[in-house]
């Protein structure tokens, strides 16, 4: 958050737990995970709308989550986020810049840190929530995508 611009870093919301939340990752990676989940959120809603970061422990793994109150997904449209050049309709229409790797490549470095990533929404502008799951210490990741 201390690399956004000011205006964007003042709509962030950050929820931590009074716990330590530290693990074994790469931390080089996981920054870029990050920072591709926090820049889509600041590019997907509007400008003055909130983001909020909540980050959870659960059961030795760390759960971030970024949520947004931009253009929002319809649910056919979830899982093609991920996807090479995967792009919503939304983007698409409204013209929203990018190619559509980002998301696919967080997720595959959150594959290798052995945790799972998926999105959520409430449909057409209701935002998006982001997840990203990862074990602590090489623990297994849950089934759900």
């Amino acid at each position: 958050m201390d690399r956004l611009d000011p205006d964007n870093a003042a709509r962030m919301r950050l929820d931590l737990p009074g716990e330590d939340i530290s693990g074994q990752w790469d931390g080089l990676a996981l920054d870029r995970v990050i920072s591709n989940l926090l820049s889509n959120a600041v590019k997907y809603s509007p400008p003055t709308s909130p983001i909020d970061i909540v980050v959870r422990l659960d059961a030795g793994a760390v759960e971030v989550s970024v949520h947004d109150g931009g253009i929002g997904l319809d649910s056919d449209e979830l899982t093609g986020l991920f996807e090479r050049y995967g792009r919503s309709r939304g983007a698409r229409e409204r013209q929203i810049p990018g190619v559509g790797l980002g998301l696919y490549l967080s997720r595959g470095i959150v594959r290798v840190l052995a945790g799972r990533m998926w999105a959520e929404s409430a449909g057409r502008d209701l935002g998006t929530t982001m997840h990203m799951w990862l074990p602590r210490w090489g623990a297994a990741p849950p089934t759900r995508e």
